[in-house]
């Protein structure tokens, strides 16, 4: 339990039974509002993987300054721990939890392992058109709709900072998912490509396409 800006703030943290002897990678979680963050907390364990799961909803989400300044606050402690591998830290976020995990690529460029979404929201704009439950909930976040506060928008969506992405990015999205397109993903693809970045299809389906 922390503080930023005078807010309390929560991190979870799961580790190996033996992280006091070996170190392991690290990742920052930033799962969806609706899921059991602590069961992929065990999973990450299980796996050798140190797990540091931000505890929120998605309407504490703010993605802006003040989740960044949370953001880094965490990534600089996780480069302090001893029991962590230097140079192994590694974003995952699900839903709106994968905003986040692309503001941390914008944020730590290099320094950033990789990054890991699944549910993907690439373009805010567009997730916001997606459904009447999306256009409500971005407009909470970004304080109105794309058309009164576009830089709102463009400042959370990887479509448009992507040339800011110097590491690894996966992303998996369902294509029969109606709250999240995997278009969007295919739209980052092509953002970054232009950049003289490779971002290609690695598995794709009738169900579901994976990004790298």
């Amino acid at each position: 339990v922390y503080s930023i800006d005078g807010k309390p703030k929560e991190v979870n943290v799961t580790a190996p039974l033996d992280y006091m002897q070996k170190t392991y990678p690290a990742v920052m979680y930033f799962p969806e509002a609706k899921i059991y963050p602590e069961t992929d907390a065990k999973i990450f364990a299980l796996n050798g993987i140190i797990s540091f799961t931000f505890v929120t909803n998605s309407l504490n989400y703010d993605l802006g300054e003040n989740d960044i300044k949370e953001i880094s606050f965490i990534f600089e402690l996780i480069k302090k721990c001893s029991f962590v591998s230097e140079g192994e830290i590694f974003a995952v976020g699900s839903s709106v939890g994968s905003v986040k995990a692309f503001l941390s690529a914008k944020t730590f460029g290099a320094e950033l392992a990789g990054v890991a979404v699944a549910d993907a929201i690439c373009d805010f704009e567009g997730q916001y058109r997606m459904n009447s439950g999306s256009a409500q909930i971005c407009t909470v976040i970004c304080g109105g709709t794309p058309e009164e506060v576009p830089d709102e928008y463009n400042n959370r969506s990887a479509v448009k900072f992507s040339n800011a992405i110097l590491c690894p990015v996966l992303t998996v999205n369902y294509t029969q998912n109606p709250s999240f397109s995997a278009a969007q993903c295919e739209d980052l693809k092509k953002a970054i490509s232009k950049k003289d970045k490779s971002f290609k299809v690695l598995a794709a389906s009738k169900d579901m396409v994976v990004h790298l």
